[in-house]
């Protein structure tokens, strides 16, 4: 028999909208801003065994003129 592989939950999550509020284009950290509940509820998900994952259609960042490092203070 074959090994077996052990699968991890995944949660992907978009920013605008969804955990992030206010600003539709962010160009620095400081204009991030979450909604109350977000911090708890990932937290609560990564408690449990979920791997989180961001993701953007964030202008800038689709044509490299700025990198998600850089929103996230990276």
């Amino acid at each position: 028999m074959g090994a077996r592989s052990v699968k991890t939950p995944v949660v992907s999550l978009d920013g605008a909208g969804t955990v992030i509020f206010g600003k539709n284009y962010l160009s620095s950290p400081g204009q991030v801003k979450l909604y109350s509940f977000v911090a708890e509820s990932i937290s609560k998900l990564r408690s449990v065994g979920f791997k989180i994952i961001a993701v953007t259609n964030q202008f800038d960042i689709g044509r490299g003129n700025i990198y998600g490092r850089k929103i996230c203070g990276k």
